[in-house]
This record gives C-alpha cells, structure tokens and sequence, in this order.
C-alpha cells in the first residue's frame, strides 16, 4: 500500500491498506498504527477528507513515538478546512510541532503556521485540490483546477509560483515536457517567498525532463544550479540529496 501511495495510485493503495488494516484487526496481529496514517492519506487524495480526518486523529491517538507526528497533524488541520470545519482545523494546525530534525516535519510547522495566519482563499483552496489531484495521479484534474490561479496575474506571487509548479508535475507526468518546462520557468523565475520550495524544486524537476530526453548537459548543469540553492527552504535537504544522486547517475552514464 505505501509503495502504491509512493507511484500515486491513491485507490490501489487504499486497497492494500484496508486489507493491511483488516489483519492487523486479528487478536493475534501486532499493532501497526502507521495503517491508519497511510490510509489517511489515501482517502485524503481522492478528496475524502472527512473520512481522512478520522482516520488522521485515529492514528494521533494510537501513535507510539513522534514518527509522522507533525504530518498527521497537519493534514488532519487541511482536512477539516477542507470540508469547512475552521474552529478543528485551527486547533489541529496549533498542534503541529516539528519533533524530528528532518524535512517533513520542518515544512509541516511551517505550513501550520501559514495556515493559522486565515482560512482559505478560494485560490489557495483551489491549488489544495489540484495537489491532491495530482497526488492521486488525476493529472489532468490537476491542470485544470489550477489554471485558473496560473494565470491570475493578481495572485499572490508565492501562489502563483505554487500552481505553476504543481501544474509542470502535472505535464511532466503527462510526458508533455514542452509545457511541463514552461510552467516550471515561471516557478524559477517568479519563486515568491525565500523559503518555498517551488522555484528550486522546480529546477529540479526542469533538470529531471532534460535528462529523460539525453539532453545531459542541460540537465547536468541544472542540477548543479539546484544544488548551489544555500536557501533553508521546504525539503532542501531532500533537494540535495537528490541533486548529487543525479549527478552521479549523469556521471556513470558518460563513462
């Protein structure tokens, strides 16, 4: 099941997910708490979000460390705004702390803190739901929920940024690398706040296209501009570490 959420088959991994929580049902299982999480966020990317939420809050209460802690808060908090429900997603947001040194839980605390600051815009709503449609290999869905922020020229800049990234993984997994690279230009060149991910990661994923099409060169030296980013922003150590992968990888293929 969490193979299947790793290649965006939300319904598949759902599936195996349901049966893995059916076993551990059994007198004679072992608790396995992380089931509830990741079923969580199965039904999260297919837009259930009041079922999500209780699966989220299920696994708060059942969690034995701080193992996806801050991710299952947060979520729970966008679920509940998700359907309307401000007052718990408030109180969930509040909840998030970053207990581990690791990406994830840095840029779970910071979006909670974005998040306090007011409800949902229908803008940022609307790049919400193109995420999660994306997440749940809805690709196209995707794009045509966040067009409409793309190309709204009063959008907040960091918004913006966001939805032109978002939409670049969306044409990126459609093969459409000619408008995957365009929307990812505009997310390098307009990235919006210092500390989003969406202007690096966007190099990134501009250096991924180039090198599936042999283009090396261009891909290696994206890759490179990637990795001279010195930034704190959202996943950079997951951008690093993927970045000098690369670049071995483009490295064994020249040999």
């Amino acid at each position: 099941g969490v193979m299947l959420l790793e290649t965006r088959d939300a319904s598949g991994a759902e599936r195996e997910l349901r049966r893995a929580a059916d076993l551990v049902a059994t007198p004679e299982a072992s608790p396995l708490p992380y089931v509830d999480y990741h079923l969580g966020l199965t039904l999260f990317r297919q837009d259930r979000f009041e079922e999500a939420a209780e699966l989220f809050e299920t696994y708060l209460r059942a969690a034995p460390g701080r193992a996806l802690i801050a991710q299952a808060t947060l979520h729970a908090g966008l679920a509940h705004e998700l359907t309307g429900d401000r007052r718990n997603a408030e109180k969930h947001y509040r909840r998030v702390r970053a207990t581990r040194d690791n990406d994830s839980d840095q840029q779970a605390e910071r979006e909670a803190e974005r998040r306090m600051d007011h409800p949902f815009t229908n803008a940022e709503r609307a790049v919400l739901l193109g995420a999660t449609a994306y997440d749940g290999s809805r690709y196209e869905d995707a794009i045509a929920v966040l067009q409409p922020v793309f190309g709204d020229s009063d959008a907040d800049v960091t918004l913006r940024a966001e939805a032109a990234y978002r939409t670049g993984r969306a044409y990126q997994a459609l093969k459409n690398d000619r408008e995957a690279l365009r929307h990812y230009g505009f997310a390098i060149s307009r990235p919006g706040e210092p500390l989003a991910k969406w202007g690096p990661w966007s190099i990134y994923h501009s250096a991924e296209v180039h090198e599936a099409s042999g283009d090396y060169a261009t891909a290696r030296a994206m890759y490179e501009r990637a990795l001279g980013n010195e930034e704190q922003f959202d996943y950079h150590k997951s951008l690093e570490q993927r970045s000098k992968a690369a670049l071995e990888r483009i490295a064994r293929a020249a040999e």
